[in-house]
């Protein structure tokens, strides 16, 4: 078997995908009215300002923190006048300090992302660019500001409409610099980075993905993991003589390193089972860093990986 399990699939050839910004918003939009209130970790659907996020110490904001003797310097309207007549000391009300969240997007700029293996069904990045989306409107909706990060390039933020197009010209392999080994993961973290939406197949070393949610948790993010695979990727179902080429590996699509089976039926137990241990790996490292993983085939409708997120966060915010 190959080091990496991507290496086992040949991303197509043809794009497939949305025409306009304005395609992918109307997609994303029916997708994201499916999701309820509260949907994105983190978010309280009670609080007073939309979209806050509560900082666990004191500072501008709707809800008790504490009370705490009065000092010079001290605010007269800030005293708690009930509190202080049950003693000899006067108090000052405290709240919670709530800022405004940076909800961070990322979609894996790897070539296999560009992977289909029927006509029918939609690549890896398609499926990515419209759950990307549509959080993107659930964050707006919820008062944050979605952020996109993208390779070689400034953090994208503003309008729906610019986030949009901003997805659809991310580097595809076809570009030459896309070509070239990029990292699927975000390098940098912008400061304030509340929550990352990372939209990828997860085929590379799961050591890798810890290593990233370990920075990540450093630095205060949440992790929320959208898993997008192609079910050939899930299933192997593939028979007989087959070469299998990973364009990912080079940025000379001749040089692409290539792996003949000649009966692929007899690698698919060792294949499914070399997977299953990646699955696992991937589980443990987002449970030790509180990250949360959901999983999507593109044989499957879009509405049920919003279900599955609902479901997952309801009563974790």
């Amino acid at each position: 078997m190959p080091s990496g399990l991507s290496s086992l699939l040949l991303p197509s050839k043809r794009q497939s995908g949305y025409r306009s910004a304005a395609a992918l918003l109307d997609a994303a939009a029916r997708l994201a009215a499916r999701a309820g209130p509260g949907v994105l970790p983190g978010i309280r659907p009670d609080s007073p300002y939309p979209g806050t996020r509560p900082r666990k110490r004191a500072g501008p904001g709707a809800d008790f923190w504490q009370f705490r003797p009065y000092q010079s310097g001290d605010r007269p309207q800030d005293i708690d006048w009930r509190r202080s007549a049950r003693s000899d000391q006067v108090f000052i009300r405290q709240r919670e300090w709530t800022g405004t969240r940076h909800v961070c997007l990322w979609c894996d700029p790897g070539a296999g992302m560009a992977f289909r293996s029927a006509g029918n069904l939609p690549e890896k990045r398609a499926a990515a660019q419209l759950f990307l989306a549509a959080l993107a409107i659930l964050a707006q909706k919820s008062g944050d500001i979605p952020v996109l990060l993208r390779p070689d390039a400034p953090p994208a933020k503003g309008r729906l409409d610019d986030l949009a197009a901003a997805l659809l010209h991310l580097p595809i392999p076809g570009d030459a610099p896309a070509r070239a080994m990029r990292s699927p993961l975000p390098e940098t973290l912008p400061p304030g980075a509340s929550l990352l939406a990372v939209a990828s197949d997860f085929l590379f070393p799961p050591e890798t993905f810890r290593d990233f949610l370990g920075r990540c948790a450093r630095n205060g993010t949440h992790i929320l993991a959208l898993q997008i695979l192609d079910p050939a990727e899930i299933r192997f179902p593939f028979r007989g003589r087959v070469v299998f080429e990973d364009s990912a590996a080079t940025a000379d699509a001749a040089a692409a390193p290539r792996i003949e089976l000649a009966r692929c039926e007899d690698s698919r137990a060792a294949y499914l089972a070399r997977l299953a241990a990646h699955q696992s790996a991937l589980e443990d490292a987002c449970a030790a860093h509180d990250a949360r993983l959901l999983r999507h085939a593109t044989d499957t409708p879009p509405e049920d990986i919003m279900s599955a997120l609902c479901h997952f966060t309801q009563g974790k915010a």
